[in-house]
């Protein structure tokens, strides 16, 4: 009777014990699991741009391939001949990578060995593809439905005709009545900070800068209405600066912090191309009105003008001897204006970069200038705006905001209106011709 309940009980202890033990742990996956902490921690020192030690792993077709070293980094299978695996061990700190950084955490490094142990397999659509473009689509957070505090405005554009303005929030951005100073809608699902704005000349689609430094760029289009239509042009491992549409609606640019220029198929979404013109980041570009030529200043103290089409340098102006912060081009596309970090605003020529003009007395960084109805409008880190004919520099007009840094600069060709953007997080619009703004409002909802 005992060995007949034994044996009959015997068959649901093992069916229990099998439902208790653990599934087996799923396959680390190279895309979702591994390419993360690799684009975060080592990208910034072994992509195209740097490529220390003659090694390169933005890509896994060039994770695989042998640095100066002439060593095979992964080797299927065995994570101690792997030195992508072994360096992230090293106990000396001049030999353990991330180099002269943190060292990645232990379930960081453990994920990564598991990945090798498995046979280092590839799971995504191609191998030649950027780590970046593993992402998938993001899902950025919501945004608070109020701000305990404005944040600083840097994306700031009218939206052709000058009735409403967008700017830049956290993880949104906040389209408002130009007139009224309102809110008009919150356009979300963006990244943690926009650093620039740029409106489609249509006045259909918006196109977003931002990012997460250290972590994480973006640049995506919006459809003007909502925002409910994203698409994602590109994606980094850092900020994206600057962003500018073409006159003609069809290209758009971006740059940023990997200090090249991107150009976009607006129709397609595609890239046409990509060049690495300056040794830093790219902080402004602007079109010149024909749209066969842009220009881009960057914090490698150079500015470049460059061909509309095909993306290659035709002048550069090397002056300011500091970080170059913006850029714009004069109404007839001769002649461009930088201003930097040197505290000087200089008019220079667009064919051979010989300088024109050097306005002094701005007293600090001189960080956003534009165009609008013939007349410069520069803006700087004190706070204080100047404007003057593009013609006569001389017969200048002081504006002073509230002394709080200027951080964005937009126009409005239609209404011949400027605003600035600033640091406290608030909107000044000026009318043509005014010496006073003709509305201020904060931007945090």
């Amino acid at each position: 009777m005992r060995l007949r309940l034994v044996i009959s009980i015997f068959p649901l202890v093992a069916a229990t014990l099998a439902m208790a033990a653990p599934a087996p742990a799923p396959a680390v996956s190279f895309a979702r699991d591994v390419a993360p902490i690799l684009r975060e921690r080592c990208t910034g020192c072994h992509d195209g741009r740097k490529a220390k030690g003659k090694y390169r792993l933005d890509s896994f077709e060039w994770l695989r391939k042998p640095g100066g070293s002439g060593e095979a980094p992964v080797v299927p299978g065995d994570p101690v001949k792997s030195p992508l695996h072994r360096l992230l061990l090293a106990a000396d700190p001049d030999d353990r990578m991330p180099k002269d950084a943190d060292p990645l955490p232990a379930a960081q490094i453990e994920r990564i060995g598991r990945w090798i142990r498995e046979g280092a397999a590839f799971d995504g659509p191609d191998p030649k593809a950027s780590l970046d473009s593993l992402r998938g689509p993001t899902v950025h957070p919501v945004p608070p439905s109020r701000y305990p505090r404005p944040v600083p405005v840097a994306g700031l554009a009218f939206r052709p005709g000058g009735a409403e303005i967008a700017s830049g929030g956290y993880h949104e951005v906040l389209v408002h009545d130009a007139v009224r100073g309102t809110l008009s809608r919150r356009i979300t699902n963006i990244a943690e900070r926009v650093a620039a704005l740029a409106w489609s000349p249509d006045g259909a689609r918006l196109a977003v800068a931002g990012g997460t430094p250290g972590r994480d760029g973006e640049v995506v289009l919006v459809d003007a209405a909502g925002g409910t239509n994203r698409a994602v042009l590109a994606s980094s491992g850092d900020l994206f600066l600057a962003v500018a549409f073409a006159p003609g609606g069809g290209r758009l640019l971006a740059g940023g912090t990997d200090n090249a220029v991107s150009c976009f198929d607006v129709a397609t979404g595609k890239r046409a191309w990509f060049l690495a013109h300056h040794a830093d980041w790219v902080t402004g570009i602007a079109w010149n009105a024909a749209g066969d030529r842009f220009a881009t200043s960057s914090r490698d103290r150079t500015a470049r003008v460059c061909d509309g089409t095909t993306g290659e340098a035709v002048a550069s102006f090397t002056e300011h001897g500091a970080a170059v912060l913006c850029v714009a081009f004069a109404p007839d596309g001769k002649q461009a204006w930088t201003g930097g970090r040197d505290a000087r605003l200089r008019a220079w020529d667009a064919a051979n970069s010989d300088t024109r003009q050097n306005l002094d007395g701005f007293d600090a960084d001189v960080s956003r200038v534009a165009m609008v109805d013939g007349r410069v409008v520069a803006g700087a880190a004190n706070g204080r705006i100047r404007r003057f004919a593009a013609s006569d520099p001389k017969e200048t007009a002081t504006l002073c905001g509230s002394g709080s840094p200027i951080t964005a600069l937009a126009v409005d060709e239609a209404s011949k209106a400027f605003a600035v953007g600033t640091h406290d997080g608030r909107v000044r619009i000026w009318k043509p011709d005014a010496a006073e703004p003709s509305i201020e409002f904060p931007t945090a909802p």
